[in-house]
């Protein structure tokens, strides 16, 4: 069941599809008349909190999680008068008097300050020795990066906040009601409603948005939480620009805005930086989920303020969770063979008929093209063509050897706006060589004799024209095959991508939305987030990978939580033997026999409604997670509530498969007065769900195929800080590498990046 996470589901498309035929008439009105009213509340609100606010102004909250990673450096005495001073002015913080104190910008400059001392001490560490308590300067390193970039993140945050706490905003337009009529009329005109294509109608998810704008007993959260369904599909990654332009030209501008406004809540500065706090100490999905309603409440705000503190909150809290790096090197190898072909050849040169035979052998290779903007390589075909032609005119027979080398040369580009592809261009040289002569006159002495030398001096003399046709044509016929097999990879490509990545993350409303895409003089990096736009990503510092490296893969533990968050566990009740056969149908898993142990349990569970599974990725070892709101032995046996099942595998390499095998302790519990005959009953029953031992391939199953055999090996398997990075290069000449724990790190650059 572990290594199911790591596959992609794809039976929901189908359910789950764009194009459905629905309505979006009623949700005009609704969302017209729901955001006056909303608004009305809001503007009441504000008036009758206007004077409580006054008496308590919002405070700064202590960074507990920063200065807990801060104290830990004290045994590390290069840093401990950094890592104290540092905290001592993050301290200082709460001696101001409330988040708009302008001695803030004082204590931001401190910081500023120490972030700049930082710097030069992680230059100073690593022309150091190891440390006289046996812990390494990489170790130290490590520390160091993650608590600059903890720091970083917050002081961005922090000046942010403040500036906003410093401001007055008019958050609550004024919607007369004279103005809902001609908002409906000009929006209800500008959609073209009978002309808008049902599949948007479905896609945006008008109907289920106008259902709960138009219920009789309305819900506020259900209409904001459909009002950021509809805004977010409109804003969706995944739209082409030719998607967006038709949306532009069919949804008023005043519409959205009114959607905007339904979707946003007041903004509670200091509550913002409490959730900060809790996903700092514990990035559960219940944290996340509650910081990213107050990214939307900013992000949906009209006021630009509020706005640049959702691209703050966006960059460090929904960075890319997952990256893959593809060397130059590894491409090439990936290529697929071109065998030698031969065909005939038909052509009329000079108003000469030439037939014969080619023989043409290809080589295929890549090389990148520096791009900090988008994947850019360039494919290099270099060939050669070897000829038998015989020719005939004016009662000759001419036969020639010829021997031509080309060169096609075609640009690729992947980037936001999609593939990008050039026109070859074409390079070639060629030789023909006269191999025989036969003429009608031969039989006549003398005559065929001057003939054949007057045909011969005639040849000689159109030899360069020849040539240039002749290369004209290669050159022609290179460059159309070229492209013909480029196109046809590329289409399988978009297809395999579409169908096996796209379409089931798609459904799921799981979006890939790609960060950075970049090619280096050795690499392509990709850098991609994995999440809805109701979900959180990365907010720490990825390791960094081997240099040299064949190929690289990072990802982070909140890609892999937020596809789990979508496979439909949340607060639903099975027993094992449909929990095992869910998870085989959501990520096509072949089916298996229950075990005895599974045919022996009688018990029905219920999953939380957050975390229902979890994955960890700790210091040197993955944890999974089961959270049970209840569990049930046998149909009117014994309930227990809150329950954390969870189990920890710490990794082994093997050549170029990770192996993870289970703590020897076995599964551990959680959950309120669980007596030992209690633990004996739980632990009997969810012992199935978990293999003693999971065997990864580093090396994906369609690359190795490719590969044909090539042998590779796990040169690095990296878990930390959220983080699992694992680095593909050539076999080492030691016989056994293991996985890296906290105490045997094989990093070569000690600096980890975002």
């Amino acid at each position: 069941m572990i290594a199911a996470i790591l596959l992609i589901p794809t039976r929901y498309f189908n359910e789950r599809g764009f194009f459905l035929q629905k309505s979006c008439l009623t949700l005009c009105a609704g969302l017209a008349i729901l955001s006056v009213c909303q608004a009305s509340q809001k503007a009441g609100f504000a008036s009758s909190t206007e004077n409580a606010s006054a008496e308590t102004q919002p405070q700064w909250v202590q960074p507990i999680a920063l200065i807990r990673d801060l104290e830990s450096l004290e045994p590390f005495h290069f840093a401990t008068h950094w890592a104290a001073t540092t905290s001592q002015i993050i301290k200082q913080l709460e001696q101001c008097e409330s988040l708009a104190d302008p001695d803030c910008l004082i204590v931001f400059d401190h910081l500023a300050g120490q972030l700049t001392q930082l710097e030069y001490l992680m230059t100073q560490l690593m022309e150091l020795p190891e440390s006289d308590n046996g812990s390494s300067s990489i170790e130290l390193a490590l520390r160091l990066s993650q608590i600059r970039y903890g720091l970083e993140r917050r002081l961005d945050i922090w000046q942010s906040v403040h500036k906003i706490a410093s401001c007055q905003f008019d958050q609550i337009g004024d919607v007369s009601a004279g103005t809902i009529g001609n908002i409906f009329t000009a929006s209800s005109r500008k959609m073209k409603i009978g002309n808008l294509a049902p599949a948007w109608s479905s896609y945006l998810e008008l109907e289920e948005a106008a259902a709960a704008f138009n219920s009789l007993n309305p819900d506020p959260r259900e209409q904001k939480k459909q009002a950021r369904r509809v805004l977010a599909r409109i804003c969706s990654p995944s739209l082409s620009q030719e998607q967006r332009e038709y949306l532009a030209n069919h949804i008023d501008f005043e519409l959205l805005d009114l959607m905007k406004l339904c979707a946003s809540d007041e903004i509670n500065l200091e509550r913002l930086l409490t959730r900060i706090e809790r996903v700092e100490h514990s990035n559960s999905a219940g944290n996340l989920y509650s910081l990213n309603d107050d990214y939307q409440n900013l992000l949906w705000s009209g006021v630009p303020e509020h706005q640049d503190l959702a691209g703050h909150l966006h960059s460090h809290y929904r960075n890319a969770n997952f990256r893959l790096t593809l060397s130059e090197r590894l491409l090439n190898m990936a290529l697929p063979q071109i065998p030698d072909m031969q065909e005939p050849f038909r052509e009329q040169i000079m108003g000469a008929n030439v037939v014969g035979q080619n023989q043409i052998s290809n080589e295929l290779r890549i090389r990148l093209i520096p791009d900090l903007d988008q994947v850019q390589l360039r494919l290099e075909t270099i060939g050669k063509v070897f000829s038998r032609t015989r020719a005939q005119r004016s009662g000759f027979t001419v036969h020639n050897e010829g021997s031509s080398r080309f060169q096609v040369i075609k640009r690729l580009a992947f980037g936001r706006n999609g593939i990008v592809n050039g026109k070859p261009i074409s390079f070639s040289s060629t030789h023909q060589r006269l191999t025989g002569m036969k003429s009608e006159l031969d039989s006549i002495p003398i005559v065929g004799w001057m003939a054949r030398k007057i045909a011969t001096q005639k040849i000689e003399q159109q030899a360069p024209q020849t040539e240039r046709i002749t290369k004209q044509k290669i050159e022609s016929m290179a460059r159309t095959r070229v492209d013909e097999q480029v196109e046809t990879h590329l289409d399988l490509m978009r297809r395999y991508t579409f169908v096996n990545l796209l379409q089931p993350l798609i459904a799921l409303e799981l979006e890939p939305e790609p960060v950075e895409t970049k090619t280096t003089e050795d690499d392509v990096v990709m850098r991609y987030r994995l999440a809805g736009r109701d979900q959180m990503g990365a907010c720490t510092a990825r390791p960094v990978p081997l240099e040299n490296n064949l190929l690289s893969i990072q990802i982070h533990e909140t890609a892999i939580n937020n596809l789990l968050q979508r496979i439909e566990l949340s607060g639903q009740p099975f027993s094992i033997p449909e929990l095992k056969a869910h998870l085989q149908d959501v990520f096509s898993l072949p089916e298996s026999e229950p075990t005895d142990i599974e045919a022996r349990a009688d018990a029905a569970f219920v999953f939380e409604s957050f975390d229902p599974l979890r994955v960890d990725f700790e210091e040197g070892g993955l944890a999974f997670t089961i959270n049970l709101k209840s569990l049930r032995m046998g149909k009117k046996g014994k309930t227990w509530q809150k329950l954390s099942i969870r189990a920890v595998y710490y990794p082994e390499i093997e050549g170029a498969q990770i192996v993870l095998k289970q703590d020897p302790n076995g599964i551990s519990l959680r959950g309120k007065r669980l007596r030992l005959g209690d633990q004996i009953a739980i632990r009997t029953i969810f012992t199935s769900l978990f293999d003693k031992q999971y065997e990864i391939n580093a090396l994906p199953e369609k690359l190795a195929e490719r590969l044909g055999g090539v042998a590779f090996h796990v040169g690095q398997f990296v878990l930390t800080d959220g983080w699992a990075g694992v680095s593909l290069t050539d076999p080492p000449d030691q016989s056994a590498v293991v996985a890296e724990t906290p105490a045997r790190r094989r990093l070569l650059n000690p600096k980890t990046r975002r």
